[in-house]
């Protein structure tokens, strides 16, 4: 088996300087670059079982959302990371339909987690915005710029994937799509040494279906998404308003 190199040793070079490195294994030459709502929670709980043995107890947190995020690995800027380090490695990118990938959020963080609450906001500040809490579907996506700025987990969630990909996806080595995880789990396993699984974390059985939103809610999330189609014009296409 090859010997992995050790995580303590890289999450204490992140806590000196947190926004230098991804989440990687030097010893392989291995970099996963993650991004919310896109398999980040499944691929950081594999990364921790290489190190540990086992993946982290969603229970480590009272709320249990953030477990995996905080208590392991949180998730980087990527024009703030150190990208010479990772000449020679592969670097790995996972990515998503953007529209598939907000929806997502707003089911998760709004539906699921109630982050826009009214226990959760500044309501001062959504009566100044002229909106709600807890709003539903087409609210949401209507004024989708006004609820990032009431919550920073929802605007953290909802970001372009160049936040934490960069412009260019040419930078990666592999490309993987989300039904193609089976895939990245046979590399990883060839460059470990070892068979490794990515389970798939926060799947719901509740979805928002984009021809569920009304035509003014669609146009405004095709808008919003529009950065992202053009970054990943070569594998997703914009659906139709």
């Amino acid at each position: 088996m090859i010997a992995i190199s050790s995580f303590r040793e890289v999450l204490n070079v992140l806590n000196e300087n947190p926004k230098s490195r991804t989440l990687d294994i030097v010893a392989q030459k291995l970099a996963y670059f993650p991004v919310p709502k896109v398999a980040s929670s499944s691929m950081k709980q594999m990364f921790h079982e290489l190190e540990f043995g086992e993946k982290l107890s969603q229970k480590s947190e009272p709320d249990h959302r953030h477990g995996i995020h905080t208590a392991f690995f949180n998730t980087r800027d990527f024009y703030g990371l150190d990208l010479a380090f990772y000449q020679g490695f592969s670097r790995i990118a996972i990515i998503r339909d953007p529209v598939e990938r907000i929806l997502s959020a707003y089911t998760n963080r709004v539906e699921h987690l109630g982050e826009l609450s009214e226990g959760n906001i500044d309501m001062d500040l959504a009566k100044a915005l002229n909106v709600e809490p807890d709003p539903p579907r087409h609210k949401f996506f209507q004024n989708i710029d006004k609820y990032r700025i009431l919550s920073g987990s929802v605007r953290h969630h909802t970001d372009p994937f160049t936040r934490f990909l960069g412009s260019d996806l040419g930078y990666y080595t592999d490309v993987y799509k989300m039904d193609q995880l089976d895939l990245l789990a046979e590399q990883v396993s060839g460059l470990c040494g070892r068979k490794v699984s990515i389970e798939h974390y926060n799947k719901r059985t509740g979805r928002t279906a984009f021809k569920w939103l009304g035509v003014k809610a669609r146009k405004h999330l095709l808008t919003f998404c529009a950065g992202d189609y053009a970054l990943l014009s070569d594998h997703f296409l914009p659906p139709k308003a």
